[in-house]
């Protein structure tokens, strides 16, 4: 998937079901970070945010590790 602009290190894409929406984040990860704490922050960081601003039903937040680099943030 194309990188962002705005966040070029992720890039978000979004489905709308008969239950609720699907969110799907393809992201680039340090080499030094813990890739289970940076998914899970990821997941708990958008469906906060969702939640706050919408009244959407989230069905699935899932994160793509799309690639390791180091320094990428």
């Amino acid at each position: 998937p194309p990188r962002s602009t705005l966040f070029p290190y992720t890039t978000l894409f979004r489905s709308y079901t008969k239950s609720g929406v699907v969110i799907d984040i393809y992201v680039v990860v340090d080499t030094d970070v813990e890739v289970n704490d940076i998914v899970y922050r990821v997941q708990q960081n958008v469906k906060n945010s969702i939640n706050s601003l919408l009244p959407l039903k989230i069905v699935s937040i899932n994160v793509h590790i799309m690639d390791a680099e180091k320094n990428s943030l």
